[in-house]
Protein backbone atom coordinates (compact mmCIF):
# COMPACT_ATOMS: atom_id res chain seq x y z
CA UNK A 1 0.00 0.00 0.00
CA UNK A 2 2.97 2.08 -0.07
CA UNK A 3 4.03 4.37 -2.19
CA UNK A 4 2.45 7.27 -2.51
CA UNK A 5 3.98 10.46 -1.19
CA UNK A 6 1.00 12.40 0.88
CA UNK A 7 -0.20 9.47 2.67
CA UNK A 8 3.48 8.06 3.51
CA UNK A 9 3.39 11.88 4.77
CA UNK A 10 0.00 11.70 6.87
CA UNK A 11 1.45 8.00 8.83
CA UNK A 12 4.55 9.36 9.71
CA UNK A 13 3.38 12.45 11.02
CA UNK A 14 0.31 10.19 12.96
CA UNK A 15 3.31 7.58 14.40
CA UNK A 16 5.75 10.33 15.34
CA UNK A 17 1.83 12.08 17.11
CA UNK A 18 1.91 8.72 19.38
CA UNK A 19 5.67 9.27 20.63
CA UNK A 20 6.69 5.89 19.77
CA UNK A 21 10.24 5.53 20.01
CA UNK A 22 11.40 3.25 16.95
CA UNK A 23 11.28 6.12 13.89
CA UNK A 24 9.17 5.46 11.19
CA UNK A 25 11.03 4.31 8.40
CA UNK A 26 12.65 1.76 10.43
CA UNK A 27 9.26 0.29 10.82
CA UNK A 28 8.40 -3.37 8.94
CA UNK A 29 5.82 -2.92 5.61
CA UNK A 30 3.70 -4.89 8.17
CA UNK A 31 3.78 -2.47 11.00
CA UNK A 32 3.34 0.51 8.53
CA UNK A 33 -0.12 -0.73 6.68
CA UNK A 34 -2.83 0.15 9.47
CA UNK A 35 -0.75 3.70 9.67
CA UNK A 36 -1.12 4.20 6.11
CA UNK A 37 -4.78 2.78 6.16
CA UNK A 38 -5.71 5.18 8.39
CA UNK A 39 -3.74 8.07 6.86
CA UNK A 40 -5.28 7.59 3.62
CA UNK A 41 -8.83 7.43 5.66
CA UNK A 42 -8.16 10.87 7.42
CA UNK A 43 -6.95 12.33 3.73
CA UNK A 44 -10.37 11.27 2.79
CA UNK A 45 -12.14 12.60 5.05
CA UNK A 46 -10.67 16.17 4.22
CA UNK A 47 -12.01 15.64 0.57
CA UNK A 48 -15.25 17.38 1.25
CA UNK A 49 -13.98 20.85 2.44
CA UNK A 50 -15.75 23.19 4.95
CA UNK A 51 -17.48 26.06 3.83
CA UNK A 52 -14.72 28.20 5.50
CA UNK A 53 -12.14 26.42 3.31
CA UNK A 54 -13.79 26.43 0.48
CA UNK A 55 -13.46 30.41 1.05
CA UNK A 56 -10.36 31.00 2.25
CA UNK A 57 -8.11 31.17 -0.23
CA UNK A 58 -9.48 33.72 -2.90
CA UNK A 59 -12.80 33.98 -1.88
CA UNK A 60 -13.75 32.22 -4.81
CA UNK A 61 -15.93 29.30 -3.56
CA UNK A 62 -14.41 26.89 -5.92
CA UNK A 63 -14.37 23.47 -4.12
CA UNK A 64 -13.92 21.33 -7.32
CA UNK A 65 -10.06 22.82 -6.77
CA UNK A 66 -10.06 21.25 -3.22
CA UNK A 67 -11.62 18.23 -4.35
CA UNK A 68 -8.85 17.41 -7.08
CA UNK A 69 -6.19 17.97 -5.05
CA UNK A 70 -7.27 15.89 -2.11
CA UNK A 71 -8.11 13.38 -5.43
CA UNK A 72 -4.05 13.70 -6.32
CA UNK A 73 -3.15 13.24 -3.03
CA UNK A 74 -4.79 9.51 -2.70
CA UNK A 75 -3.63 8.76 -5.97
Amino acid sequence: MSGNEMIERVAKAMHQSHGILLPYDLLSERQKEPLLIHAKAAITAMREPTEKMIFAPDRSGNKEIWQAMIDAALN
